[in-house]
């Protein structure tokens, strides 16, 4: 029994600590991606860019929409 289960869990595993199961790299990057707009959102609302920072920080609210930071910012602008 406990064999099968490490026949199963084991490859699984291994997949999971590299990086290589289906969706755990791309939501990474898909997270770094909307975190890049609303870095980006905020320079334009320092530069009181307030248009541009909207759409910008719209960007990062459509990759995340949880980003609780990116509406706030939103907000402001």
């Amino acid at each position: 029994m406990k064999k099968a289960v490490f026949l199963v869990l084991g490859p699984a595993l291994v997949m999971l600590l590299s990086g290589g199961l289906p969706g755990c790299a791309s939501a990474s990057g898909r997270q770094s991606e909307a975190q890049a707009y609303y870095d980006q959102g905020n320079q334009y609302l320092n530069q009181k860019n307030y248009d541009q920072a909207i759409e910008t920080f719209n960007a990062a609210l459509k990759i995340n929409p949880k980003f609780a930071d990116a509406y706030f910012n939103r907000g402001n602008a």
